[in-house]
């Protein structure tokens, strides 16, 4: 169920923000890519994202990719100073049709990120991208792929798709 069924004004309140996305640049000095399509992770360009106030669900992420023509978008949680990373922020990532810019970094958590496409299953970038959180000491081990059309979010970790 699309959580903006009937509400017009809620759907478009999303849309507004979201417009916003391609014009607000992080400050994340290091950026990496989830890429869909397999491409390099690891670019140097600046992600484009915009603070949101919370946690957004998979129908609502689904709904984002649709209303702006199949893009991609990540969801990002900045730890807070808070007991186990409390009171950070939420942010939302725009992107392509197959892959999405967001900020690298052991204070970030990956929460999830749309694919248009239509595959429930990590790409070797998806993989690489969990592998090198890893390395820098990151704490997170999975993060969820919300495939268009496949009706459940996938989760995945650093050697593929696990449940």
């Amino acid at each position: 169920m699309i959580p903006f069924a009937g509400d017009a004004a809620a759907l478009g309140k999303y849309a507004d923000r979201l417009n916003d996305v391609r014009k607000v640049a992080s400050e994340a000095e290091g950026v990496a890519s989830f890429r869909s399509a397999g491409h390099v992770v690891g670019e140097t360009t600046q992600a484009i994202g915009t603070q949101i106030p919370g946690r957004l669900s998979a129908d609502e992420m689904l709904a984002l990719s649709k209303a702006h023509g199949d893009i991609e978008f990540a969801q990002v949680y900045k730890v807070g100073s808070g007991k186990n990373g409390g009171g950070g922020t939420y942010w939302l990532y725009s992107g392509k049709a197959d892959n999405v810019s967001v900020p690298f970094g052991s204070d970030y958590r990956y929460i999830s990120h749309v694919h248009p496409n239509g595959s429930p299953v990590a790409s070797p970038a998806d993989m690489k991208f969990m592998q090198d959180l890893e390395i820098i000491g990151n704490p997170q081990r999975s993060s969820l792929i919300i495939p268009k059309n496949w009706g459940n979010s996938v989760r995945f970790d650093k050697y593929g798709t696990v449940d």
